[in-house]
């Protein structure tokens, strides 16, 4: 089962933040 989530959202300062989060689950 492999999960992967990725988020883009700006921040203050016209910065972006690039939240990944990656759960990988292997046998």
């Amino acid at each position: 089962m492999m999960l992967k989530l990725r988020i883009f959202f700006p921040v203050k300062g016209g910065q972006r933040m690039l939240v990944h989060v990656s759960i990988g689950n292997q046998n």
